[in-house]
């Protein structure tokens, strides 16, 4: 049971002091804005024009020359001979010629000199291919500040500015050394979690509290999936900060988090080894903190849990691991508060397997690199108050460290 790379077989690694995606972006649109504008221009001028120029060469075996002038030009309507027109010299020495009638105008003398093409009006080009120049770049601005290199691309740590916050919080506190795991984390849209994945779990919830978990033994043929937003997430160092709103007790509960390194949709391989290499990035360990009454009562009306689940820092996460060629299933998670072990199990015992979580998620929607599927709880949970310390890990792997606070009243 292997895993995907964290990093992209065409990611460039390397520091990139100088140059951002931002930059990039907005000189290769500049360039190829300015490029457009010059054949637009070119082309619309040549079609407005009503004299189309075609310039011979100084020797044209095939015309006859009068008097054994050079030809200037030759239109649609006639030939302009340098030196030669009408046979009637100028007054300054050089010879008159007649211009070919444009736009409608009567033909008009003048004194012939350098090669003169007909005078085009370029405006209305111009003003489109400025208009175009501009949109195309504020298009590709756009796009690099919300650019993601995922496999298939996520984000660089190159080039990083202020509004890549996660990252550049994360790369100070850990002195620039992200692992690319750890990028490809802070660079995930949405968390998936899964419930009721255990059956001492779904016992333990059974006898909290018969009348609002009555019916969790039934057996569920899929998956229980339900998504925490990204900003719920706590990385290493940030504590829970418990809701000053919240109503009721706040429980721990540890997970085996799974960070997706490829995007997955309607996922069939029949081999699980297969789809854990082909989808799987890395793995951590993640607590999913629940407001528990809240949980309760949104149960009890038949609600969701987005807000029992969802509170800013209700999910802290561990650096992620990549282990290739590792069975998920031997991996051992536990959780201790205040020194004391809470949690502790195989993650083997699953009702439902790592492979067929991705298989069922990704028919639901869309696993994208980044995300982060977090695989359901054992037994053990229980509430945590103000100034208690949680300590979780997966053995031998990873392990995080969570005080927990109270966020302080309004005023």
């Amino acid at each position: 049971f292997g895993g995907a790379s964290c990093v992209p077989q065409d990611m460039n690694t390397g520091p990139s002091p100088t140059t951002s995606p931002r930059t990039a972006y907005g000189v290769a649109g500049m360039a190829v804005s300015l490029a457009a504008v010059y054949c637009l221009a070119n082309i619309v001028g040549g079609l407005t024009s009503s004299t189309t120029l075609r310039v011979l060469p100084r020797t044209q075996p095939s015309v006859t020359r009068p008097n054994g002038a050079v030809p200037r030009f030759e239109s649609r309507s006639q030939t302009t001979w340098l030196g030669v027109a009408d046979g009637t010299p100028a007054a300054n020495g050089a010879w008159a010629d007649t211009m070919p009638s444009m736009a409608g105008h009567a033909s008009a003398p003048r004194t012939s000199g350098p090669l003169d093409l007909p005078k085009v009006s370029l405006l209305a080009p111009m003003a489109t291919g400025l208009l175009l120049l501009l949109t195309y770049t504020c298009v590709q601005l756009y796009k690099a500040y919300r650019h993601r290199r995922h496999v298939g691309g996520y984000m660089s740590i190159d080039g990083l500015e202020d509004g890549d916050g996660a990252l550049v919080m994360a790369m100070a506190a850990s002195g620039g050394d992200l692992s690319p795991c750890g990028r490809l984390l802070r660079s995930g849209r949405k968390c998936v979690a899964v419930a009721k994945n255990y059956e001492d779990h779904i016992s333990e919830l059974a006898h909290m509290d018969p009348v609002v978990w009555a019916d969790i033994k039934s057996k569920d043929s899929k998956p229980v999936v339900f998504l925490k937003p990204t900003t719920s997430y706590a990385y290493p160092g940030e504590p829970v900060v418990i809701p000053r709103s919240m109503v009721g007790e706040a429980h721990y509960e540890v997970e085996l988090g799974v960070v997706i390194g490829a995007r997955a949709k309607d996922v069939t391989l029949p081999d699980d080894n297969e789809v854990v290499q082909t989808y799987v990035a890395g793995y951590c360990v993640a607590i999913d903190m629940t407001a528990r009454t809240e949980q309760g009562a949104a149960k009890q009306k038949g609600m969701p849990w987005a807000v029992a689940k969802g509170y800013d820092t209700f999910l802290p996460v561990s650096e992620p691991f990549e282990a290739p060629g590792a069975d998920w299933r031997r991996f051992k998670l536990w959780l201790d508060v205040n020194g004391e072990r809470k949690q502790s199990c195989e993650c083997g015992v699953m009702i439902h397997s790592l492979p067929d979580l991705i298989r069922y998620c990704s028919t639901v929607m869309t696993l994208e690199p980044g995300d982060l599927l977090i695989t359901g709880t054992p037994v053990g949970t229980g509430p945590v108050f103000p100034g208690d310390v949680m300590t979780a890990g997966v053995e031998g792997h990873c392990s995080i460290t969570v005080p927990v606070v109270q966020q302080p009243p309004l005023g």
